[in-house]
């Protein structure tokens, strides 16, 4: 599996500026963003933003499993959540 790593050294730049591009946290060029969008091609690299939070260690995500959607009961159920963890 290729990493950001390896989407750098293709691109040739730095890790952080692969990060920054992948993010949208900081600023990287048009030409850069280029590069380092055609070594992601190259690579077959498919940013993974649920493997960043896992490596954080925080989310702010809530998984809900239900049997059933199409019934009202599931639905409203789900909705409530919803309602109340915002």
């Amino acid at each position: 599996m290729k990493t950001i790593y390896d989407v750098a050294k293709a691109a040739g730049y730095a890790p952080s500026t692969v990060s920054k591009y992948l993010t949208h946290h900081g600023y990287v060029s048009q030409a850069a963003g280029k590069k380092i969008e055609q070594a992601m091609v190259d690579l077959d690299y498919h940013y993974n933003g649920l493997a960043r939070l896992l490596n954080e260690g925080a989310s702010s995500r809530l998984g809900i499993m239900v049997p059933y959607l199409d019934q009202p009961y599931f639905q409203e159920l789900v909705q409530s959540i919803m309602n109340v963890s915002v």
